[in-house]
């Protein structure tokens, strides 16, 4: 088994520094040169800035996705998050 880590924080929105120094250490922490990184943009309703502002933000350094809760149907959220290093929920 991984190291498993849980970094709770608050603020809203991605920097406009890239990457920004929360964003290098949650990275930092999986260990991986360019992590599995899935956003839930679900305290903005899925806003399609703010999950547009993550792709800008973190593709760079990540492989990204984001998985919506709002679609209909809804996705299999353990199967699309299985394969994520970090999760990152708005």
């Amino acid at each position: 088994m991984t190291d498993q880590h849980i970094v709770a924080f608050g603020g809203g929105g991605f920097s406009d520094v890239d990457p920004s120094p929360i964003d290098r250490f949650i990275l930092g922490l999986t260990g991986k040169e360019r992590p599995n990184v899935c956003f839930l943009a679900t305290a903005t309703g899925d806003d399609a800035r703010y999950v547009v502002r993550f792709y800008e933000r973190l593709t760079p350094q990540a492989n990204t996705s984001h998985l919506s809760l709002f679609a209909t149907p809804l996705p299999d959220v353990r199967e699309r998050l299985r394969d994520q290093d970090v999760v990152y929920v708005g």
